[in-house]
């Protein structure tokens, strides 16, 4: 098939913070000082008033000094400045998007508060766009199990407990919710299995800790791969050995979108689409920047759909340039809420709370999570699925927000997919996501010339409503493939219209309480800014 469009699909549980790739222009347009181009992260890393070299826990070092994405006009200057220095290296270059990889002490790159007013350090040559730190990121966990008994309603304050409305738990899907289902059982909450489409001449670039190849499930649809942590290809030949999962969390993903098993219980969505399997992780995680690779790797491949497993509660605004490139090319971006919802603040998961400037069209599509049912609108929010508003994180200047809510929701609760390794039972918005990846493969097999924005309309407007659940925490609805097949694309409706509707009372109180949280949260994030020298 032809590329149309590509679908990248970003679900999950890791910690990542800054991640490094992304353009020089869209990587300096937002997420940053604008005075001085540093990310937030990277203003901690070093900083304070005298500046210095203390390293937050989350950034990855190489060879002692932490790791930054500089993003330049001039590589030659960048290059003059690596060579002045043996404490300085750049260890890689991305020539079409003017980016490197470079290792120095933070002490160099300028991050104290002083030498940000000063002007001292690379931040401050001219021929410098931006800098973020290159970000340790997490292999994906699942969520803790929580029972309706034990669940911790947010804590709202003592003046927001008096003027608000209740946590009620109506509608939210705990433990006790969510039973063992099959991905047969998944598919048929979605509706996938009322349409011919199988995602055949569909591509899709599964990026996470791995595939272990079965040929039992995926037969020749493994058509290339890529290890982004040991930087080594892999081949048919090799039996994709080099793209093995670290630890069977690619596996499912894969296994939920493409595998074309002989047992119907656990047959994917799309089970006749290709795979090309990206390690950007492996048993001990990996970096910001074997992501943003991986990234790249597939947009060069041409792939229809990118399946991506990753989040994380703090804002990277490279990553989100880079999803915000693929928008541009053409690129439908879907993404994981996050398996955070107890934490503070509020807020969907990083990149999740990537949007761009008209969201319901943007093609950017995040993704919630509920448990099975055998009716879509008895559905029930998961627990652990991470609400919006997103409560600034997103912003340019950490005070302002441009309010990511979820898309759609699809199953992610207690469901079995058939991998190398044997049967394999997860939760998370990690498994939700691969649901719309495979739910979209379809949408691109019969409508193959569907835009990004058709792609995001035909899911949002052809999604069933929850009733127990707001529009903050599933948007539109459940997925439902029959209807993203059968809608027509409507950029001039809400499509949040008819779940804000149809939601019960107790879910219309919950939204308004995220409201006043991600509220509360921009006031943290402005103090945090404010607090470092922002």
């Amino acid at each position: 098939m032809q590329r149309k469009t590509l679908v990248l699909v970003v679900a999950s549980l890791t910690v990542l913070a800054s991640i490094g790739g992304a353009s020089a222009a869209a990587f300096g347009a937002q997420g940053v000082d604008p005075d001085s181009g540093l990310g937030g992260l990277a203003q901690q890393t070093g900083g304070g008033l005298f500046g210095g070299d203390q390293l937050p826990d989350e950034v990855a070092t190489f060879g002692g000094d932490p790791g930054w994405h500089v993003a330049v006009d001039d590589r030659s200057a960048l290059e003059d400045w690596a060579n002045s220095s043996d404490q300085r290296e750049i260890l890689s270059y991305d020539a079409e998007h003017n980016t490197s990889v470079v290792a120095a002490p933070a002490s160099h790159i300028g991050t104290g508060y002083l030498d940000r007013l000063l002007g001292n350090g690379l931040h401050a040559r001219d021929y410098v766009q931006s800098i973020a730190v290159v970000q340790e990121v997490d292999t994906p966990e699942p969520p803790e199990p929580v029972s309706r008994e034990t669940f911790e309603a947010p804590d709202r304050g003592i003046i927001a407990d008096l003027r608000g409305p209740s946590y009620a738990t109506a509608g939210i899907a705990f433990t006790e919710d969510a039973n063992r289902s099959t991905l047969a059982e998944a598919r048929a909450t979605i509706n996938a299995d009322a349409t011919t489409a199988d995602g055949s001449g569909v591509t899709v670039a599964v990026l996470d800790d791995g595939v272990t190849y079965d040929s039992t499930l995926y037969g020749n649809r493994i058509v290339d791969g890529h290890d982004f942590v040991a930087d080594r290809d892999a081949t048919a030949a090799g039996n994709w050995e080099n793209v093995s999962s670290a630890n069977g969390h690619g596996d499912w993903v894969a296994s939920a979108i493409a595998a074309n098993a002989s047992n119907d219980s656990f047959v994917g969505v799309a089970p006749d689409a290709e795979i090309l399997v990206g390690k950007t992780m492996g048993a001990n995680g990996g970096t910001s920047a074997d992501i943003v690779d991986g990234l790249r790797w597939a947009n060069e491949h041409d792939v229809d759909i990118v399946s991506m497993s990753l989040g994380s509660q703090m804002y990277n605004a490279a990553i989100d340039a880079a999803v915000q490139d693929l928008v541009d090319n053409g690129t439908v971006v879907v993404i994981a809420a996050g398996n955070s919802a107890g934490q503070i603040p509020v807020g969907i998961a990083s990149p999740a709370d990537s949007l761009g400037e008209d969201p319901q069209q943007d093609g950017i599509i995040t993704v919630a999570a509920t448990n099975v049912t055998a009716n879509a609108s008895d559905a029930g929010v998961a627990h652990f699925s991470q609400r919006g508003p997103d409560p600034g994180a997103a912003s340019t200047t950490f005070g302002a927000t441009r309010g990511a809510d979820p898309t759609v929701a699809a199953p992610g609760m207690e469901i079995t997919a058939q991998t190398a390794d044997g049967e394999s039972t997860l939760s998370g918005t990690s498994m939700a996501t691969p649901l719309v990846s495979g739910s979209a493969a379809l949408l691109l097999d019969q409508h193959p010339d569907a835009n990004v924005s058709e792609v995001e309309q035909r899911l949002a407007h052809g999604a069933t409503p929850i009733n127990g659940s707001g529009y903050h925490e599933v948007g539109a609805g459940m997925v439902d493939v029959e209807q993203a097949l059968d809608t027509q694309p409507d950029p001039d409706t809400d499509y949040y219209a008819d779940q804000r509707e149809a939601r019960i009372a107790a879910a219309a109180d919950r939204d308004a309480i995220y409201e006043t949280l991600a509220a509360d949260a921009r006031g943290r994030w402005a103090s945090v800014q404010e607090a470092i020298g922002g």
